[in-house]
């Protein structure tokens, strides 16, 4: 028996652009519980980049309802710009963009690389 997953429950997608021009990763997270919760997504992709990727950062965040069915048909939209088997596409990061939003995402704010720093360093010294 599969289980099923309460649509009423709103999650993140979040995209982050690497150093190589036109290449994002595209992830998400069903029932994010606060946007701390979001910015350790964030670092663990920082920390944990997939081989090849030197550099990921922070690009963009939409909260939504049905985040797994919304996820899902970005990768079905964009199968053929993936990355093997990574969460990296080849997509400009201004259409990833404006496709979350037209999906009903609600943006959510994303601080600057050095806030995120900031903020990892006040998780490690609690």
């Amino acid at each position: 028996m599969s289980k099923k997953v309460n649509s009423t429950k709103k999650g993140i997608i979040y995209v982050m652009t690497s150093e190589i021009e036109g290449v994002v990763l595209i992830s998400g997270m069903i029932d994010v519980a606060d946007v701390q919760q979001l910015y350790q997504l964030f670092w663990y992709h920082i920390d944990k980049k997939p081989d090849g990727v030197a550099i990921l950062n922070a690009y963009f965040a939409v909260e939504v309802y049905n985040t797994k069915k919304k996820l899902d048909l970005l990768y079905e939209v964009y199968k053929e710009q993936r990355l093997g088997k990574t969460q990296l596409f080849k997509v400009d990061r201004f259409t990833i963009k404006k496709l979350l939003v037209e999906l009903g995402g609600e943006p959510v704010f994303i601080p600057s690389f050095s806030k995120l720093k900031d903020l990892q360093l006040e998780k490690m010294e609690v």
